[in-house]
């Protein structure tokens, strides 16, 4: 990103008018009324901030089926390196809007021969704002701060999609496809984030309790506005060589207009914040609450970095619901990251989360045809593999490509439901993704 400092002497006036212009137009272009129509949730984030420990393989969270939610952390850069970088009372830290356009496609195998595929073309515009107020003492190991970062995104997209299913016909299998209608939908949330930092040793060590709340838009039919009520605590370490954390974390997450009671999926887009793309996004709604932990380490050289990290996640739906996805789950990851010339950064990451008690709403093939669906529980694993390739000739501007791979595997499923399991059950999702856009600091 690009640094500005501020300067309000008469002599810079017209320069602060042509950034206050800048500003205005992309605040102009979050406000532009769109006819909505509800659509498959896939989305982006700018807000590199929030992040996922191990690129999205730290800590599994809760969605549809076969794919795992990383926790996202609250990591803002630190401020008490120097004591003449965090003076005390209130300081402004800046303004940074951004601009993106996307394109994905998603493929989906589920075990029992029928396939999905979906395509999304996305604009997105975000706006963030961050300050910083330190405590007017200093203790032994540095100045106590608290930061405060508001952030507002509206995102527009457009999706299309199909669905196959395999029949088998004289010892051979043919395809039936159907075609999803396509999906216009808008999407708006905001959200402010706070943080009191309080530096343990002047060689990095600091402990810190993160609350924040959001509100968001979905255009979904299940509901009309999802709140996000969060607070995590733990500490952290940073030095030039070596970045360690350990955090736990609670998160409420409530639905204006709940969908009737009986299964729901988890939908949380606030955790989507520090994903470029948001593959793995649910359009089904959580409303409960969601308690996490995870540690995770990275050793940095001059252009590498490797890193490692271990979560556990656990769910409590709200009361006459049950999940899809799984109860509890423990999830491993490792990830590296290269930096190569002409502003390019590759990044590889593998992961495995162990899922307890997966569940999924399935037809119970002894029951009435208009009977509801019961609850299939097994036992099943998630393995993750993903690589991206970004590059940033000039700071403010950036193109992305990724590509995601997830495989599900599971057992202990009753066998009188194990058909309905494996047809709602996706065994392979396939993603690819490319993006650009542009993000700038006031």
């Amino acid at each position: 990103m690009l640094n500005f400092h501020i300067d309000t002497r008469a002599h810079n006036r017209p320069l602060l008018q042509c950034r206050s212009v800048a500003l205005c137009f992309f605040l102009f272009l979050g406000l532009i009324p769109t006819d909505s129509r509800a659509g498959d949730i896939h989305e982006k984030a700018v807000d590199a901030s929030f992040t996922d420990i191990a690129a999205g393989y730290g800590a599994a969270g809760y969605g549809a089926a076969g794919q795992s939610r990383p926790v996202r952390t609250y990591v803002p850069a630190r401020k008490n390196e120097v004591e003449g970088k965090n003076p005390p009372g209130f300081k402004f830290d800046y303004i940074e809007s951004g601009l993106a356009l996307t394109q994905k496609s998603q493929y989906v195998t589920n075990f029992l021969l029928t396939s999905a595929q979906t395509s999304a073309s996305s604009l997105d515009v975000t706006l963030k704002t961050q300050g910083t107020y330190g405590f007017g003492f200093t203790g032994s190991a540095g100045r106590p701060f608290i930061t405060l970062t508001g952030y507002v995104r509206e995102k527009w997209a457009k999706t299309t999609g199909s669905k196959s299913s395999y029949n088998l016909d004289n010892d051979a299998y043919y395809p039936i496809t159907t075609l999803s209608p396509p999906g216009n939908w808008r999407f708006l949330t905001t959200q402010i984030a706070s943080e009191l930092v309080v530096p343990f040793s002047s060689n990095g060590l600091e402990g810190f309790v993160a609350p924040w709340v959001g509100y968001g838009l979905p255009d979904l039919n299940s509901s009309k506005m999802t709140s996000n009520y969060t607070v995590a605590t733990g500490v952290r370490y940073n030095s030039k060589a070596n970045t360690a954390k350990f955090s736990i974390k609670q998160r409420q997450v409530a639905v204006s207009e709940p969908v009737p009671a009986g299964p729901v999926g988890f939908f949380d887009y606030f955790a989507y914040i520090g994903d470029p793309f948001d593959q793995g996004a649910s359009g089904n709604t959580f409303s409960g609450q969601l308690n996490s932990a995870d540690i995770g380490m990275t050793h940095n050289w001059e252009t590498l970095s490797l890193g490692g990290s271990v979560g556990y996640s656990a769910a409590q739906p709200s009361k006459g619901y049950f999940m899809y996805g799984e109860a509890s789950s423990i999830s491993l990851g490792l990830n590296a990251s290269k930096k190569l010339p002409f502003g390019t950064t590759t990044t590889v990451s593998a992961g495995r989360s162990i899922l307890n008690n997966y569940k999924q709403a399935v037809t119970d093939p002894n029951a009435a045809a208009d009977s509801p669906k019961v609850e299939a529980v097994g036992q099943g694993t998630n393995d993750r593999f993903r690589a991206e390739v970004s590059i940033a000739p000039i700071e403010w501007f950036y193109v992305s490509a990724r590509f995601d791979y997830a495989m599900l595997a599971f057992s202990a499923v009753d066998p009188e439901l194990l058909i309905g399991f494996n047809e709602v059950s996706p065994k392979n999702k396939t993603a690819y993704g490319l993006q650009i856009g542009v993000k700038k600091k006031f």
